[in-house]
């Protein structure tokens, strides 16, 4: 089944999701004086799994992708593009979707199925809590790890430690499988993912630990490359689409189930968004035919109209004319080149595309890019490098011809397009150059998940032909922030965050 079939099979669950979001976002003490069957105070772990999923993916597409997608040149969202972010910028995202969501909800189910023995629902849990937690580390760098939902106060730790947990939470989860218990209930009717897929949730497990000792791989090289090949010659990583670690929105607009920045750019009508300058022109340089795929015009003469990051301009009521998400990060409206003679689509609305594609946390193609990076910087393995390089680039766009609603892209474009950057790969004077046509086209390939680029942009410093960094700001000129602000809240407890920490300070592991 593609994953686009996917979408299908959830559209039956979609309005349990969305009465499962509203049942968990209630205040405890609400209405507390009756017993309704029908709304158990003591939410059951079918009803909060789904909720996690909603929860957490809506955070990572919606809000944080905007920021980090903004930080690294793709799109320009003006109320960060200049790096002004602000403690309050993340405070629903980080309080409500995640903290006091997702992970709150992933922390009930733990807790209650490892009672019951029921490990299936156990192992789900801890995979996703890992998931979250590893990328809110990228992002926030220390977090209260060990006692949240222990503490009202959790004591933060040290980053690098939470990794370290997050990477034994994550071989927990993973032996939890293969527990013999009860499994009286299992999350397979309710998993919004995987379907409750064991095998499934395995290789996601394998691939995130692959993940994050890439990311890490500067800081303990030794113990990256061995964990690394560890897992290359296992074998049991996502590498099929069919595969990917993706949660998928529908078409469902009562209750509203579509992509988060579908319904920014396209049912509202102010748009949140700007597309990039700078990454429009990046992709045409590249002459990369995934550009219409990427991006969608609506002005009179389907020219391409954004802004550049950083610039300092009065933008103007331009909704009916900016260009805006296309159909493959958002499931937004694809038009093809249009001839002399034809009709212009025109101004987009809420009816103009479907939202009802993925947003993409790890996928087939990421594996085969940190495959072919490992391969290159850890091993100094050539030919390996450039099969998994080849490798990723051709899952990318088997994602993009994958679309619905939009055709595929000819054979012999792709085939010249993956040969010339192989090419570039082959002819680098140096490992440094070739991992920057590798990060180049990862960046490519991973537009609308701008959490990742984010990370490998601080940790690698590629692709350099963007120059992220050149952006007068104020952080001061030339200064890229390395992380994001911690909500403010946070630092009203107990036991607050570092005050030292600051936007342009380094997580642990970059050491770029």
């Amino acid at each position: 089944m593609t994953i686009y079939m996917k979408t299908l099979k959830y559209i039956k669950i979609s309005a349990l999701m969305v009465a499962v979001l509203l049942a968990t976002s209630c205040n405890d003490d609400f209405l507390d004086v009756n017993d309704d069957p029908n709304f158990p105070a003591d939410a059951t772990s079918d009803f909060l799994l789904p909720a996690a999923q909603a929860q957490y993916t809506f955070a990572f597409a919606g809000v944080i992708s905007r920021i980090t997608s903004t930080l690294t040149k793709q799109i320009v969202n003006t109320r960060y593009h200049r790096w002004d972010i602000g403690r309050t910028d993340i405070g629903n995202s980080w309080r409500f979707d995640l903290f006091g969501g997702a992970l709150k909800d992933l922390e009930t189910i733990i807790e209650k199925e490892t009672a019951a023995e029921n490990w299936e629902y156990v192992a789900v849990s801890k995979l996703q809590k890992a998931y979250i937690f590893s990328v809110m580390t990228d992002l926030w760098g220390d977090l209260p790890f060990t006692e949240f939902g222990q503490e009202t106060f959790p004591v933060y730790q040290d980053d690098a430690e939470v990794y370290s947990l997050v990477l034994d939470l994550i071989d927990e989860a993973i032996a939890d499988f293969d527990r013999e218990g009860q499994n009286v209930i299992t999350p397979d009717d309710v998993d919004l993912i995987y379907g409750g897929d064991v095998d499934m949730w395995k290789k996601m497990g394998n691939s995130l630990k692959l993940k994050l000792y890439n990311q890490s791989r500067k800081v303990n090289e030794a113990e990256s490359r061995t964990q690394i090949n560890q897992l290359i010659a296992q074998g049991n990583l996502i590498s099929d689409l069919d595969e990917n670690f993706e949660f998928v929105y529908n078409d469902s607009q009562s209750p509203e189930n579509r992509h988060p920045n579908y319904v920014a750019d396209y049912a509202r009508a102010s748009r949140e968004n700007h597309m990039s300058i700078d990454f429009n022109t990046f992709l045409s340089n590249l002459n990369d035919p995934r550009l219409p795929y990427y991006l969608e015009n609506q002005n009179d003469t389907d020219s391409f109209e954004g802004l550049v990051n950083g610039s300092i301009t009065n933008i103007g009521n331009d909704d009916l004319s900016r260009s805006v998400w296309g159909i493959f990060p958002v499931g937004g409206r694809f038009t093809e080149e249009v001839e002399d003679g034809e009709e212009v689509p025109g101004p987009v609305n809420g009816a103009s595309g479907t939202g009802d594609v993925p947003f993409r946390m790890i996928t087939s193609y990421m594996v085969q890019f940190i495959i072919a990076e490992a391969e290159l910087i850890l091993n100094n393995n050539l030919p390996a490098a450039e099969t998994a390089f080849r490798l990723a680039m051709e899952e990318a766009f088997a994602e993009v011809n994958a679309l619905p609603g939009a055709p595929e892209i000819v054979d012999t474009v792709v085939t010249s397009y993956i040969d010339a950057h192989v090419v570039a790969f082959d002819t680098a004077a140096t490992n440094e150059e070739r991992l920057d046509v590798i990060i180049t086209q990862k960046y490519i390939s991973q537009f609308g998940n701008g959490m990742e680029s984010f990370t490998d942009f601080r940790r690698t410093g590629y692709p350099s032909a963007q120059q992220i960094d050149e952006i007068v700001n104020p952080l001061g000129e030339g200064v890229f922030p390395r992380r994001l602000p911690y909500d403010v809240d946070e630092f009203q407890g107990s036991n607050p965050p570092d005050e030292e920490i600051l936007l342009q300070t380094p997580v642990f592991w970059d050491v770029n």
